[in-house]
């Protein structure tokens, strides 16, 4: 019972994690080309920067930007809980034949 517990805690805990690393990464970028649309020799390209991945999360997401993260964050989070699941399984298999 403990195995299994321990086993859902890593699941979880790697999909919220996992759900979370887009949300950053987008921030990071937002904040970077926004931070640089301030200094006045690369103003211009960080407001086109800014435009144009705006434009791109509204492409991904159907017109809006707030759902292109929702699905990056949902997609990365399926992925990384496939990989934790093959994973623990592949270190079961491991351990049961030594």
């Amino acid at each position: 019972m403990q195995d299994i517990l321990s086993r859902l805690r890593s699941t979880i805990l790697t999909s919220l994690l996992s759900f979370a690393l887009p949300w950053l990464v987008v921030g990071a970028v937002l904040a970077s080309l926004l931070s640089m649309s301030y200094i006045p020799t690369v103003a211009p390209v960080g407001q086109e920067g800014v435009r144009q991945f705006l434009w791109f999360l509204k492409v991904f997401g159907g017109g809006s930007p707030l759902v292109a993260l929702l699905w990056m964050g949902a997609a990365c989070s399926f992925v990384a809980v496939l990989f934790d699941i093959f994973a623990a399984t592949r270190t079961s298999f491991d351990s049961s034949r030594a």
